[in-house]
Parts: structure tokens; sequence; C-alpha cells
């Protein structure tokens, strides 16, 4: 597996965990009303569209990039 592979394969993996983060705090904010659940919801959810803004930049820079020099 490419270094370039790796590296999409690991932001779509950071990406899903932070689906799994936004949901945890959110739901963790319903049940006991804490605003730390609160915050670590909407960082997990500000993560999101960051790290596909992140992969479709790196996908358009990694396209100049020769492999073999």
């Amino acid at each position: 597996m490419s270094l370039k592979a790796f590296h999409v394969i690991f932001i779509i993996i950071s990406s899903l965990l932070s689906i799994g983060l936004t949901y945890w705090g959110l739901n963790s904010f319903l049940q006991t009303s804490d605003f730390t659940n609160l915050i670590i919801g909407l960082i997990g959810f500000l993560m999101i569209p960051s790290l596909i803004v992140y992969v479709r930049y790196f996908l358009k820079k990694a396209k100049k990039i020769d492999v073999w020099s």
C-alpha cells in the first residue's frame, strides 16, 4: 500500500471517528445536560467538514507528486 493510499484511508477513518464523537457527545449532552459533552460534540461536528476539505486538498496536491523521485 502506498503512503498516499494510507493517508487517504487514515483521513477516512478519522472522519468516521469524528462522526462517532459527534454522536456520542450530543447524545450524552441530551441525557446529562452537561455542556462539556456539547462542546465535545461540536468539536467532532466541526472536524468532519475540515477533514473533507483536507482530503480534497491532499488529493489535489498528491496528483502533482511523483512517487519515484
